[in-house]
């Protein structure tokens, strides 16, 4: 009788762009989908130069951009993040502008940043350029 150990391995299902490992364990994360609504409009009907305005959707669309390759475990930071911008465009952009409302939200913007600056440095960045235009454009 032979000693040798011979395993089977037996996969009923199709295996495309997979890696099979054997012998370790491996997690994998699904990917991050994190949603930031189209901003154009809200940012287009606020006040301030039309500069500033197409200055804050490439910035917003940059974040967008950036947002996706968070980690799976940052999901949450990311989305809080991606809801804070929404909101502070949102309130930059009504007609009377509360400039405390304004101070607020990119308070809570800064401290959603700062959770993923370790994970996705450039998030921070650009957070901060978007709150540099939106206060800009609120007049603080």
């Amino acid at each position: 009788m032979s000693n040798d150990k011979k395993t089977s391995i037996s996969v009923n299902a199709p295996v495309q762009g997979a890696n099979v490992i054997i012998g370790s364990e491996q997690n994998i994360a699904g990917s991050v989908t994190i949603s930031i609504g189209d901003m154009t409009q809200t940012i287009q009907k606020g006040t301030g130069a039309v500069s500033d305005k197409e200055a804050l959707q490439k910035l917003v669309d940059e974040l967008k951009a950036s947002l996706t390759s968070v980690p799976a475990e940052q999901a949450k930071d990311a989305q809080k993040i991606a809801t804070r911008v929404e909101e502070l465009v949102t309130e930059v952009s009504a007609e009377d502008v509360d400039k405390e409302g304004v101070e607020v939200k990119v308070n809570l913007l800064k401290k959603a940043a700062e959770n993923v600056k370790d994970a996705l440095p450039v998030v921070l960045g650009i957070t901060t350029n978007i709150v540099a235009h939106v206060l800009k454009m609120a007049g603080n």
